[in-house]
C-alpha cells in the first residue's frame, strides 16, 4: 500500500495499514460468507472473471442390453462471470483545521473511511443476494405486492424443504475476520441475513432459541441473533426492506414506510444461503483495500503552499450468485407491534 504520512515513523505507518484493514474486515458480515473468494490477475486486460461449475449427470436407471453400450452422456456446464469495479472516497482538511481543531480530524477522517468501506461493501454484496431469482413470500403473497405476513415456522420449512430438494449444503466455515484470506470453522447451518426489525417476529416463533442462549458461546458471530431450526440468523439495520412495496393490503399490523401508522406494509428480504453459493472477486496483487493519508503541510503543483491534506481509500471488488437455488430469498413484513 502507497502510505504517504511522512510524519509517522514506519511502525505507526503499518499499524495504520492493518488496523484500518482489521476494522474494515471486523464490520463485514456478508463479505465473511464468500464461498469463493477469487482474483482476477494484473496485467491480462481483463476486469472479468468466471467461475464454473460442471452440471450434474442425469441418473443412468435403464438396464444395459446384453454386450450393447448405452448412448454417451452429454456434460454440461454453467458458467457465472463478474466484472471488476473500482470505489473509493476521500476527505480533504485544510491545515487550520490540522493546527486550530480540539480533535484530532484527520484520524476520525481515516476511521470514518474504513467505516465507509465496510458498509459499502456490505451494501453491494447484499444487493447481488437480493436480487436472485429463488424467492418465498411471507403468508398467502405470491408476489412482492400481496406479502400479508411476517416470518412463521411454516415459511421456514418451506424454505428449508426447497433447500434440501435443491441438494444445498450447509455451511460449515466462513472467512475469518482479519487481513488475511483464511477460513474458521462454524456449527453447520444455513445462514440468514435479515434486519433487526424482525427479531421480534423471529422470538414469536417456537423454537427460537437467542444467541445468549448457545450453550458455546464461542460459536455466536457478531451480529448473530439467534437460531431455528437448521438456520442461524444474522440481523443487521443495512440489510433494508422495500418501503410500501406490499400494495395489495394497507393497514397498522406491519411497519409502513419505516416506521408505524396506517399504510402498505414495507417488505424485507430475509436471505438464506448454502454453501458454496456466493462468489466474490478483487484484483490480485492489490489489498482488499488500498488506504492513503497525506496531512497538510506538503506542498505540490494546485496546492502551493501546502495548505491542504486528506484521508482516501480504493479498492476493486464484485459479487456474484453462483448457484440461485442455493441462494433463497424470502420476502415477509415486519409487525408494529409484536407481544
Amino acid at each position: 500500500m502507497t502510505n504517504t504520512l511522512n510524519s509517522l515513523s514506519p511502525e505507526t505507518q503499518a499499524y495504520l495499514h492493518k488496523g484500518l484493514l482489521k476494522r474494515v474486515m471486523h464490520t463485514l458480515v456478508l463479505n465473511r460468507f464468500i464461498d469463493m473468494p477469487s482474483t482476477v490477475p494484473q496485467g491480462t486486460g481483463t476486469k472479468s472473471i468466471k467461475w464454473s461449475r460442471y452440471d450434474s449427470l442425469p441418473l443412468a436407471l435403464a438396464p444395459l442390453g446384453d454386450g450393447v453400450s448405452p448412448a454417451g452422456m452429454q456434460l454440461t456446464r454453467t458458467d457465472i462471470t463478474a466484472t471488476l469495479e473500482q470505489l473509493g472516497g476521500w476527505v480533504e482538511i485544510t491545515d487550520q483545521v490540522e493546527d486550530f481543531h480540539q480533535h484530532p480530524v484527520l484520524k476520525e477522517a481515516r476511521d470514518q473511511l474504513a467505516q465507509m468501506v465496510a458498509e459499502t461493501k456490505e451494501y453491494r454484496a447484499f444487493a447481488i443476494l437480493k436480487a436472485g431469482t429463488n424467492v418465498m413470500y411471507g403468508g398467502t403473497g405470491t408476489t412482492r405486492a400481496t406479502v400479508n405476513a411476517s416470518v412463521t415456522r411454516a415459511l421456514l420449512y418451506k424454505a428449508q424443504r426447497a433447500l434440501a430438494d435443491a441438494k444445498a449444503k450447509t455451511i460449515g466455515k466462513i472467512i475469518k475476520a482479519s487481513t488475511s484470506v483464511s477460513t474458521e470453522p462454524v456449527a453447520d447451518a444455513f445462514f440468514a441475513f435479515a434486519h433487526t426489525d424482525l427479531l421480534a417476529d423471529l422470538r414469536a416463533i417456537t423454537g427460537w432459541i437467542d444467541v445468549e442462549q448457545y450453550s458455546n458461546s464461542d460459536a455466536r458471530l457478531p451480529m448473530e441473533a439467534g437460531k431455528i431450526l437448521n438456520f442461524r440468523f444474522i440481523l443487521s439495520p443495512m440489510f433494508t426492506p422495500w418501503l410500501a412495496a406490499a400494495t395489495s393490503s394497507s393497514g397498522s399490523t406491519y411497519l409502513t414506510n419505516g416506521g408505524t401508522g396506517t399504510g402498505y406494509p414495507d417488505v424485507y428480504p430475509v436471505i438464506i444461503k448454502a454453501a458454496n453459493s456466493f462468489g466474490g472477486v478483487t484484483l490480485a496483487g492489490k489489498d482488499s483495500v488500498n488506504f492513503f493519508v497525506q496531512p497538510p503541510g506538503k506542498a505540490a503543483v494546485g496546492d502551493e503552499l501546502g495548505q491542504k491534506g486528506f484521508a482516501s481509500c480504493k479498492w476493486y471488488d464484485q459479487y456474484a450468485i453462483l448457484n440461485q437455488s442455493w441462494v433463497l430469498r424470502l420476502e415477509v413484513a415486519a409487525t408494529q407491534s409484536p407481544t
